[in-house]
């Protein structure tokens, strides 16, 4: 469950990373 959400957040940023570039 921990590495879930830290893999989700890792996911959100990734994609806010994506869209800015």
């Amino acid at each position: 469950s921990d590495s879930t959400s830290k893999l989700k957040q890792l996911g959100m940023e990734f994609t806010v990373w994506v869209f800015k570039h």
